[in-house]
């Protein structure tokens, strides 16, 4: 009897997890599904094509790397 009790309670804490992990899963899916619809018109205004986007998308992430970097040292300060 005693046994149940503590696993009822186990997993009536547990129940709340899945909460995030659906938000979190939902995201990345909106994620690819956004970037389904937006690529092609990305595409045209920016004038590249498939792979010429990996090298500006990378080049992006090292500036926003530099930039998250410098902000940590500032904000670490305080």
């Amino acid at each position: 009897m005693k046994d149940s009790n503590i696993s009822s309670k186990f997993y009536q804490k547990l129940r709340w997890v899945y909460i995030p992990m659906g938000i979190i899963i939902y995201m990345c899916l909106g994620t690819v599904y956004s970037w389904s619809v937006f690529r092609k018109p990305l595409e045209s205004l920016l004038h590249i094509n498939a792979t010429q986007k990996w090298y500006s998308l990378y080049a992006f992430s090292i500036f926003l790397l530099i930039v998250y970097g410098n902000l940590r040292k500032f904000y670490t300060k305080i």
